[in-house]
């Protein structure tokens, strides 16, 4: 509260600029001089990492026209400052008070103009008296905020009393200048880090600034096959691993799994230069990498966690060769296990005529149709198994399924394999094995 108050205190009554002086009235062809845009970014950036301005998209950052505030004095309205509001895609993000030597970034106007429900091109003031902090759109008055200012030229303001309003200018928040050309393509100290998975090193790189390692969420699912779809409209991020579906938004430090909210990011998605980042802790978990962090390298090594299944072998039987083909790709390695463990419907007792050919002789006869092995990280077997098919046709025995599922001398239902095995035959990069 003190802070405010001393913030309302040191507001000049002119913004000067090179040749003419900040009015209400400000025209499209009023700018701020390069010096006086790189001052503002400046400030923007100090305060960046702790709300989250870091990850604005610059292009859209915008000065609006000045907006006068008002005390309201024994002798009625008086214009007691100016403040140079900033506009994300058009709508108030911060103001920028200029003290005479530097401008420094106020955040509770803002919260008082969302508390209003303020909008760009609508006219409104706001005022202040000792007591209390007021916004006014020309025909009603909402109180915002109590103030412990108790200046001696202040009066008290009465809303349900007439009051002359004739003093008073309405302002509107309209976009007069971009602040683009005052951002550089990274931010002065920060430093590239060098980005290696599974031991190669990638051509993409991440970011060390401000303390925090971030790292490129779409290269990185890339990497492990996960897709991943973002809604220009609403900047959200959505990630499906076939089993989960994560959601998290730029700019926003909570993210979501299955709609469950997960534990707050540290630092909220950003974007440059078209490319999001996540902090690199937060999208180790995220994804399930394990991480080693090489400070004096600037160097971040990713690999897959040793659990994770990241490769499939199948067997393929023929009537006079057998061979294997491999697929190292852990998203669809992983999507085809989770498939496989969901369509397992129950257990059953081993089938009473099982080969290796289809036997047209033998109603009920299962024959060897493939096998699939799915491997971790670490090298070691995690799942194996064999697919039997029913002989087509021909009557299935009672409680069974076309497809049997033969694991750990178990057997199982899975009534919808053909509809994974369609699928799974449509995917590209299999190798065969020698």
């Amino acid at each position: 509260m003190k802070k405010l108050s001393y913030l309302l205190a040191v507001l000049l009554v002119l913004l000067t600029l090179p040749g003419q002086a900040w009015a209400a009235e400000a025209q499209e062809d009023t700018y701020l001089t390069m010096e006086q845009q790189q001052e503002i970014v400046r400030q923007v950036k100090q305060i960046g990492i702790r709300v989250g301005v870091a990850s604005y998209n610059p292009a859209k950052l915008q000065v609006s026209c000045p907006m006068p505030i008002y005390a309201y004095t024994e002798e009625g309205f008086r214009e007691n400052g100016r403040l140079l509001p900033l506009l994300f895609e058009e709508q108030p993000l911060f103001f920028v008070v200029d003290d005479g030597d530097s401008y420094t970034i106020n955040t509770t106007i803002y919260d008082w103009l969302l508390q209003a429900k303020a909008a760009v091109g609508k006219p409104f003031a706001l005022v202040w008296d000792r007591n209390s902090v007021y916004f006014y759109d020309g025909k009603s008055w909402l109180l915002l905020h109590k103030l412990s200012h108790t200046g001696p030229d202040y009066a008290v303001l009465d809303i349900y009393q007439p009051i002359d309003t004739a003093a008073l200018e309405l302002c509107e928040l309209r976009p007069v200048q971009s602040l683009e050309d005052a951002y550089f393509e990274r931010w002065p100290g920060d430093e590239e880090v060098a980005v290696y998975f599974a031991g190669e090193k990638q051509e993409t790189h991440g970011w060390l600034t401000g303390g925090r390692t971030l790292l490129p969420l779409r290269d990185l699912c890339n990497m492990l096959d996960i897709s991943v779809d973002y809604d220009e409209a609403t900047q959200q991020i959505t990630l499906n691993n076939r089993q989960d579906v994560y959601t998290l938004r730029l700019n926003d430090c909570q993210a979501s799994c299955n709609g469950r909210q997960l534990a707050l990011m540290d630092v909220p998605p950003q974007e440059r230069d078209g490319v999001t980042y996540l902090p690199m802790r937060y999208l180790g978990e995220l994804l399930q990498l394990e991480l080693q962090w090489d400070e004096a390298a600037r160097r971040v090594d990713l690999q897959p966690d040793g659990q994770v299944i990241v490769s499939v072998v199948r067997h393929v039987y023929a009537t006079m060769e057998n061979w294997d083909i491999k697929l190292e790709s852990p998203y669809w390695a992983k999507w085809f296990y989770n498939c496989l463990d969901s369509d397992l419907e129950y257990e059953v007792a081993a089938p009473e005529h099982i080969g290796r050919w289809p036997n047209l002789d033998v109603p009920d006869f299962y024959y060897l149709l493939t096998g699939y092995d799915f491997w971790r990280a670490d090298g070691s077997l995690a799942f194996s198994c064999e697919v039997y098919l029913h002989v087509p046709g021909q009557p299935l025995p009672e409680g069974y399924a076309e497809y049997l599922l033969h694991h750990d001398d178990k057997w199982y239902n899975m009534p919808g394999f053909s509809d994974i095995w369609a699928e799974w035959d449509k995917i590209e990069g299999w190798q065969r094995v020698d």
